[in-house]
């Protein structure tokens, strides 16, 4: 039952010894561009969620972001984060 989580506890463990390898100025850049992916996606999560409980908009996401909208926002967040970041330590 549980065989198929292996594969994304792998892939963090993975992530996890990347993120160990970063120098200081590319761990700090990463940790922004998340928190700036976890602020945007939870805003326009709960935006979402808020206007359809209010029945305005997004007939097509009558229950918000669902799994792929987010990991979406996440991803869309976080490459903003990282332009952002980047940008301001050059």
């Amino acid at each position: 039952t549980l065989l198929p989580l292996l594969p994304g506890v792998i892939y963090l463990r993975l992530l996890w010894r990347a993120a160990k390898k970063l120098d200081e100025l590319e761990r700090r850049i990463q940790l922004e561009a998340w928190a700036f992916a976890l602020a945007g996606t939870v805003l326009v999560g709960t935006t979402m969620n808020i206007l359809n409980a209010n029945g305005i908009g997004f007939e097509n996401y009558p229950h918000g972001l669902e799994m792929g909208g987010a990991y979406l926002s996440v991803f869309l967040f976080w490459c903003l984060g990282v332009a952002q970041a980047t940008a301001r330590y050059r």
